[in-house]
């Protein structure tokens, strides 16, 4: 509070010192009427203006502003550095091995990755896009598959990746696992922020297989759905990252309607979960490594 009015202290000082000069002023006058003859007027104002020229002088000095010679120096801004260059920093901070994923990976963990039948995939998103109705509701459906088809099936692990924030760097460690799993899906519920941006470059230059999900397409209207999806397709081309995208709706909101008595109550109509385009990806997936299907299990990392 004291800090709150500290800025008015110049203000009120300028005030009274306005008022006690006017005071001082109009005593002058009436002294000076008094004395009678001029050279004793012309001392006594001469004295009156040193009197008050030396305490203008001596407020100035005392109260003008100074450099102190011992306060820190301003910190010199530093240059935003790419999301690359501070994963990289991050990276050799914590002496982490920078081959680990992506492009860098090892031949002989890539050829494992690519003739096993089971994949790690990573969900990644902020708290609250879904990831963990995602990964319940893949689960869900895969599970609907007839035996036949889960012999032969690709197993797929996914992986909920802890909730990122703002922070870039705090980022970065909690993608530790996404990246080095097989593919990485990223769940957004919006258009995408700056600090998601940045993520999803970080994973795009040591993740190859990377998938943008945008999950509760049943919370927006058809056209906001599409100005979203070229919102998002347009910030990855920005960045030049190859990413697909696809719509789903994991726990969407069931419908309500009428009970059809007169009373006018109203009753939920629960709504299947829609991530036949997220499952079709894998089941391309699966095709390519000569798989007839695929079937998902969460994995607690």
């Amino acid at each position: 509070m004291l800090k709150r009015f500290a800025r008015f202290i110049p203000v009120i000082a300028a005030a009274v010192a306005v008022a006690v000069a006017l005071v001082v002023l109009s005593r002058v006058m009436v002294t000076v009427d008094t004395i009678a003859r001029p050279e004793y007027r012309y001392v006594y104002l001469g004295g009156v203006a040193l009197l008050l020229g030396g305490l203008g002088v001596f407020a100035w000095v005392r109260l003008r502003p100074r450099r102190d010679a011992s306060s820190p120096r301003q910190i010199a801004h530093q240059r935003r550095l790419s999301p690359e260059a501070r994963l990289g920093e991050i990276y050799e901070r914590h002496h982490l091995d920078r081959g680990v994923a992506g492009a860098g990976a090892p031949a002989e963990q890539r050829r494992r990755s690519a003739h096993s039948g089971r994949l790690c995939a990573a969900v990644v998103g902020t708290r609250g896009s879904g990831k963990s109705a995602l990964i319940a509701a893949m689960c869900a459906a895969s599970g609907r598959d007839d035996d036949a088809g889960r012999r032969n099936a690709l197993s797929v692990d996914l992986v909920e990746v802890p909730g990122l924030s703002t922070d870039f760097g705090r980022n970065i460690e909690r993608l530790g696992r996404a990246l080095s799993a097989d593919s990485v899906l990223f769940v957004v519920d919006q258009d995408l922020r700056d600090y998601e941006q940045d993520a999803i470059t970080a994973l795009a230059g040591r993740q190859a297989a990377l998938t943008i999900v945008l999950n509760k397409s049943d919370l927006m209207r058809p056209e906001a759905l599409a100005e979203t999806e070229a919102a998002i397709a347009a910030k990855l081309a920005e960045r030049e990252i190859d990413a697909d995208i696809v719509i789903t709706a994991a726990a969407p909101r069931p419908r309500v309607r009428l009970s059809g008595e007169d009373d006018g109550a109203e009753e939920d109509i629960p709504r299947p979960p829609e991530v036949t385009a997220i499952i079709s990806h894998f089941q391309t997936l699966a095709r390519r490594r000569g798989c007839s299907g695929v079937r998902f299990s969460p994995d607690a990392g």
